[in-house]
């Protein structure tokens, strides 16, 4: 009789998922005021992060996530650990990515509620280290950003603190391994009185650059105050302790001509959009970024929402201006159309300096060729993606005999046994001091 009712409620509940659909069935859970099971309140990425493992690479049995015409399914007999043929070049490859799902929230609102995104992981951020003449081990990986840096390796990340179980707030960090980490400081007044969030993204990392997009919501109950607004900022690495006092107004890089391009652009997006009653007409100087997408970096700004009408609202537009000399390698070889044409579902690629190594970015997986010439390139390596994974960071290093020292004593874990003890999470005292320090 058991076994039966156990059959029974099996079928009901595929029957159910079949009427109602994910989403649906989701948002009943919600409704009862519980979270999905797959999406448990307070979860969050932990250290360490384990090596990848071709074979816990699964094939995607789910058909909404079946891939699209001409697009192989991933199978773990699809990834080796080890390179096809080794490359000629004298570059090695800091490719930094970010993989980060906003959780569900109205679109009518871009800034994301304190009472949702608490309930949701926070992004996670790695470095694939690629060296192209190691045929045997070519990519080590590791949690947060590491790039070469005025002769050390540098560490940036993100860490996710929360106060008095009331005030999250996502704080920065960039320091060579030789040094503690220095956080950027936290909002202590607002976190001493207020419930809400304040979080980071990090789009975009140089050598010398930061840019970021950060978000924030909440309330002071004292004043019966509440805000929302997200805005971008751009910081220098070596100095990002405070982004509302340190942060690089675009006129002070692109003068005043570009800062004539920014207002046009912003302006142009402005009468274009759909929300312009939402929106400010022009853009600030101090809201802008870079981004990479589609091969290429380029530089957005970001129109505010308009205190009347549109709070939590924005929207990004792109700044058509050379940055060619002002980075280095900002557009991959071969051209964007070529790439697609050989890979129709790449959504993203770099090159190196020398034009022998291509990566391109699928939504699944990033692909390593050696280039022979523009449209010929031989596969030598797969590697897998977390979902909706970008790049935020691509530095070749020429491979010298000091930076291979100083990996060889690289050690990841021991970097992130430290950051944890001293940083993750910080909790802070009514006083405004790191509880755990």
């Amino acid at each position: 009789m058991n076994n039966k009712i156990k059959m029974l409620s099996i079928i009901l509940a595929i029957a159910v998922l079949l009427t109602f659909g994910a989403e649906k069935l989701i948002k009943m859970f919600k409704d009862k005021g519980q979270e999905p099971p797959a999406q448990q309140a307070g979860q969050m990425t932990q250290y360490p992060h384990e090596p990848f493992n071709p074979a816990d690479v699964a094939p995607q049995e789910d058909p909404n996530n079946a891939p699209a015409q001409g697009q192989q399914q991933r199978t773990p007999a699809m990834y080796d650990e080890k390179l096809k043929e080794v490359i000629d070049t004298q570059y090695r490859l800091f490719l930094g990515l970010r993989s980060y799902k906003e959780p569900p929230h109205d679109p009518a609102v871009k800034v994301i509620p304190s009472s949702i995104i608490g309930k949701y992981p926070p992004p996670f951020y790695r470095t694939l280290i690629v060296d192209f003449k190691n045929i045997d081990k070519p990519v080590i990986e590791t949690q947060d950003l590491f790039l070469f840096k005025n002769g050390e390796l540098w560490n940036v990340g993100v860490v996710r603190t929360l106060f008095d179980q009331k005030w999250m707030e996502d704080l920065v960090f960039a320091a060579p391994m030789s040094q503690e980490p220095m956080l950027q400081k936290p909002e202590f007044n607002r976190m001493r009185i207020s419930n809400g969030t304040d979080t980071t993204l990090i789009n975009y990392v140089t050598k010398d650059l930061m840019s970021i997009a950060f978000s924030t919501e909440g309330t002071d109950p004292g004043l019966m105050n509440s805000w929302a607004y997200g805005k971008l900022a751009v910081l220098p690495v070596e100095n990002i302790s405070n982004l509302y006092e340190y942060n690089i107004l675009f006129s002070d890089i692109f003068g005043e001509e570009g800062t004539k391009i920014m207002l046009e652009e912003s302006n142009k997006a402005y009468l274009r959009s759909r929300n312009s009653d939402r929106l400010l007409q022009y853009a600030d100087v101090a809201n802008w970024g870079l981004v990479h997408t589609q091969g290429e970096l380029i530089l957005i700004g970001r129109l505010d929402y308009n205190a009347e009408v549109g709070r939590g609202y924005f929207e990004d537009f792109k700044i058509p201006i050379d940055i060619s000399g002002l980075f280095h390698n900002t557009t991959s070889y071969p051209s964007w159309d070529v790439i697609k044409e050989k890979v129709p579902d790449a959504v993203d690629a770099v090159s190196s300096p020398d034009r022998k190594v291509l990566v391109v970015l699928t939504n699944n997986d990033a692909i390593f060729y050696k280039i022979v010439n523009e449209r010929t390139w031989n596969e030598i390596l797969r590697y897998p993606l977390k979902e909706s994974e970008a790049i935020v960071m691509c530095e070749w290093e020429r491979n010298t005999e000091e930076l291979q020292n100083l990996l060889t004593a690289f050690s990841a874990a021991k970097w992130h046994e430290r950051l944890i003890h001293y940083y993750y999470p910080v909790n802070y005292d009514e006083g405004g001091n790191a509880a755990n320090y």
